[in-house]
């Protein structure tokens, strides 16, 4: 009887073994490699009384376009282009954002009047454009880069009238046009 039990245990604890060795085998096909994330194109196009004219960069004392572009969650990437530019592209992940929007001198001061904010919700594979002019009354420098806006005591020029990157809203016009298709690479 012991021979018998002997024997039994042998196949069964073969069955085990083998078994065992199955449950850590797996298919390579059934790995899967992450799905990149999906993402569209924003299109900031700027002017300075309706011209894209560097003249009119170096006149108002204008170092750069000032961008902070705001996700669902809120949270904010700030970003600057240079003023001559008048144009640059951003590679977003789809969703719902806001970007508020300024001309700025070399000290991040805001230099117009007001920044602009507008909303837009990105799709895959989608150019959002938003087109925005500073018109040239809107500048606190009255039109001089070496003019400020702010006057101390005895009438001295004492900086700036805008803190940086100062976030009022209005003052220049901004508009967005949506649904433009295909995204630049």
């Amino acid at each position: 009887m012991l021979k018998g039990c002997k024997w039994m245990r042998r196949p069964a604890l073969a069955l085990l073994l083998g078994a065992s060795l199955l449950v850590g085998c797996s298919d390579d096909d059934d790995v899967q490699a992450p799905v990149p994330a999906s993402t569209g194109t924003v299109q900031l196009n700027w002017t300075i009384g309706g011209r894209t004219d560097p003249e009119l960069c170096a006149r108002f004392g204008v170092a750069a376009f000032h961008v902070v572009v705001f996700n669902a969650g809120w949270a904010g990437d700030r970003l600057e282009f240079p003023c001559e530019d008048f144009s640059a592209s951003l590679k977003l992940f789809v969703g719902d954002y806001a970007v508020r929007m300024t001309l700025v001198d070399q000290g991040h001061f805001r230099l117009t009047e007001r920044s602009v904010t507008t909303t837009f919700i990105l799709d895959q594979d989608e150019q959002e454009v938003i087109d925005v002019d500073f018109p040239e009354s809107s500048f606190l420098n009255g039109g001089s880069a070496s003019g400020n806006a702010g006057a101390g005591a005895g009438g001295e020029a004492s900086g700036n009238a805008g803190s940086p990157t100062d976030t009022g809203e209005g003052g220049a016009t901004g508009t967005t046009t949506a649904g433009a298709s295909g995204a630049s690479g």
